[in-house]
């Protein structure tokens, strides 16, 4: 069976107990996706996992969506009020389109048309979509008829694998090791098992790379006290 990456229409749904290994995953796959020719936008309500990918730039929660190729951070906080301005933010995206979007912590987004709207006509309005969950029994009803793949890791509880293999072939009842994951591609009706995403320290090497190709400038690597190893310095 081959294996499909998902391409610039898909949306891509990622599962997984907090250290599972799914944001390194989410990290991954949005490392590989098309974000040096189009803009994508992260929503990151942990504040703690996106902020240091090189070149990534801030992006007020209120502002129009950029139009510029590039990853762009929106740190809304999880209150009514932001809410709001996250559902006005995904009708901005949904009307402008070609605009990637990925969301950490599905569970968090706002319950609106918006957000069912992107994830219902993605692949005509060309927002892929990245979903990560800890939650699923919590997340709405759209993301299981829409995702076009699946990237389950080890979970806590057994109602959320209860959930999860009630959209998926999967079988949750057995255990994989550390870090492995179960792939389902919903279109060709294919499952994989997936040996650990490379480690956060290659991916993030890898987004230097591809953001040194997309600006045609250099990137050298530097350490400085409380930085890690992959801290990077644009020159």
């Amino acid at each position: 069976m081959t294996f499909r990456f998902p391409n610039t229409t898909h949306r891509t749904t990622i599962i997984g107990r907090t250290g599972s290994g799914k944001t390194t995953a989410a990290l991954w796959l949005l490392s590989e996706m098309n974000w040096t020719r189009r803009p994508w936008i992260i929503i990151d309500y942990k504040r703690q996992d996106f902020d240091d990918i090189p070149g990534i730039q801030y992006h007020k929660l209120t502002a129009a969506p950029p139009r510029k190729a590039g990853l762009y951070l929106v740190q809304p906080m999880p209150t009514a009020e932001d809410n709001l301005r996250v559902e006005e933010l995904f009708w901005k995206i949904w009307k402008r389109g070609k605009i990637g979007v990925v969301v950490d912590e599905g569970y968090l987004t706002p319950r609106g048309e918006s957000f069912s709207a992107l994830l219902v006509t993605g692949r005509s309005k060309q927002v892929p979509m990245i979903i990560n969950t800890q939650r699923p029994v919590w997340v709405p009803p759209h993301i299981w008829s829409e995702s076009n793949f699946f990237m389950v890791f080890h979970l806590n509880h057994r109602k959320d694998e209860r959930t999860v293999e009630e959209f998926t072939p999967f079988d949750l009842t057995n255990d994989l090791p550390p870090y492995y994951s179960r792939w389902y591609d919903v279109g060709e009706h294919q499952t994989h098992i997936l040996k650990p995403v490379p480690d956060r320290d290659t991916v993030m090497d890898r987004f230097a790379e591809r953001e040194r190709e997309k600006r045609g400038k250099k990137w050298t690597a530097y350490i400085s006290p409380g930085l890690s190893r992959t801290g990077l310095r644009f020159s």
